[in-house]
């Protein structure tokens, strides 16, 4: 079968224009397809850069973070934390205390005297033994009670740091954003 001439260049001119149209459409939606990820990065920038101005905000430069994870979850989003207080339970401050110091640990000191009294069995009996009372007067004597003071801070160096004792605590990590 043989086409007229005519029929095969209209039919093969009507392909090209086709073809031509197609391109153009790819090319546009190529196009429309660019521009519109080039947008989604910019809002997806924006939206992180709001986010990192909306952290730094909430989480300034001095700012604790507490959870009981092992890592702190905001370090892998920005600035750099501390790891702060390993060992301590937290306080609030005062005049004395100022935020971010830290105090040691102690108890109240605590003396105590003991007075000791020394027995002597007057005439006509016998001393005084073992908590066994005997017959006959007893001369009690008074001996210097300073010399007999028990001082717990020249036993340990814990005593007398502190006006309190350790208050009952729940353990947490506690990090410090430091830059």
């Amino acid at each position: 079968m043989n086409l007229p001439h005519t029929f095969v260049t209209n039919t093969l001119a009507k392909a090209e224009q086709v073809n031509e149209n197609f391109e153009a459409v790819v090319n546009e939606i190529t196009a429309q397809g660019v521009e519109l990820l080039a947008n989604i990065q910019t809002v997806s920038a924006n939206a992180s850069s709001q986010l990192m101005t909306m952290l730094q905000t909430i989480y300034p430069v001095g700012s604790i973070y507490i959870g009981t994870m092992s890592t702190c979850p905001i370090a892998a989003l920005f600035g750099t934390w501390e790891k702060k207080s390993t060992g301590r339970v937290l306080q609030g401050s005062d005049s004395d205390h100022a935020a971010g110091t830290t105090i040691a640990a102690g108890l109240p000191d605590h003396k105590h005297k003991i007075d000791v009294l020394y027995a002597r069995h007057g005439e006509g009996g016998s001393q005084h033994a073992n908590g066994q009372w005997c017959n006959g007067d007893w001369d009690w004597t008074r001996i210097n009670p300073d010399k007999y003071t028990v001082n717990a801070s020249e036993d340990n160096s814990i005593y007398g740091n502190s006006d309190t004792v350790q208050p009952p605590a729940y353990v947490v990590n506690i990090w410090e954003r430091v830059a």
